[in-house]
């Protein structure tokens, strides 16, 4: 398209002096240089919004999982960025003091590194998402950790209770045992006072055996139901670990707010490259 005074432009040069909110009846009296300022300002406006549209569009479809949603709100956020940047470029005014421009400006900095800040997290879950998914990966695998060592701790304490019931009946066994032995040896006159026979001695040994084998008895079968019981609660403690396993499993998120979790896990060094770098876009112009 054709200016008055001669200079011609094209459409993308159009938009782009739109987006820097130059006046093109003013830049037709100013130098060509002034026409190239500006379009590479509006071009770096124009792209900086359509970065945010992308980077929001994403974010929003990782939150929703709706692709229409997540494309209608990306270009709302897109232009809604698009306009800050347009309204920061058409605000800033050259002045003669330099403390007056500062003031002017550190406002419009300051919001131009948060907008920079706010664009750069979608961008980094996208180009980190690999990384991210294997982070999500690993701290789940710590909860099944977790989980599992709780359980196997609950199972060892009774698997522990087990065997020191079983030491113990072998002890009551062996016991047992050994006043049988005194009582068949002293009534055969092998040991004890020598004499063979159903003496005193043997009846009284005998009377002390039958008293070991009936507490024997009783506590063996006491031990017996202790140790059932604790199997029991093994199994038991078995199948809820396999219950929780499965909950944990199916309550494991993969949400927006887990991804910047797992993000901050990652080496800062990428990150603050993106940062910076959108920083250094957004305060260009």
């Amino acid at each position: 398209m054709m200016s008055e005074n001669g200079r011609e432009y094209g459409f993308l040069q159009r938009l782009f002096l739109f987006c820097a909110a130059a006046d093109i009846d003013i830049l037709n009296k100013c130098p060509e240089s002034e026409v190239h300022k500006y379009t590479g300002v509006g071009a770096t406006v124009f792209f900086t919004g359509f970065l945010a549209c992308a980077s929001g569009g994403y974010a929003l479809y990782t939150a929703f999982d709706i692709l229409w949603v997540s494309v209608i709100l990306g270009v709302f956020w897109g232009g809604l960025v698009f306009n800050l940047d347009r309204f920061l470029v058409s605000t800033v005014k050259k002045t003669k003091g330099k403390t007056h421009e500062i003031v002017q400006i550190a406002p419009r900095l300051i919001l131009a590194v948060l907008l920079s800040i706010v664009i750069s997290v979608p961008l980094e879950l996208r180009i980190f998402e690999q990384e991210i998914n294997e982070a999500i990966h690993f701290e789940g695998a710590k909860k099944i950790d977790r989980l599992e060592s709780l359980f196997e701790s609950r199972v060892q304490s009774r698997q522990q209770r087990i065997d020191s019931i079983r030491i113990s009946s072998q002890a009551d066994f062996e016991l047992r045992e050994d006043y049988y032995q005194q009582y068949l040896c002293e009534c055969d006159g092998t040991c004890g006072t020598g004499i063979k026979g159903r003496g005193s001695e043997c009846e009284r040994k005998e009377g002390k055996y039958k008293q070991i084998e009936k507490e024997y008895q009783q506590k063996l079968l006491e031990n017996n139901q202790e140790i059932e019981l604790l199997q029991e609660e093994k199994q038991r403690l078995v199948e809820e670990y396999l219950v929780e396993k499965k909950d944990l499993l199916n309550s494991f998120a993969d949400g927006l707010l887990v991804r910047i979790e797992a993000l901050k896990l990652l080496p800062s060094g990428p990150q603050w490259a993106i940062i910076l770098l959108l920083i250094a876009i957004e305060i260009a112009p």
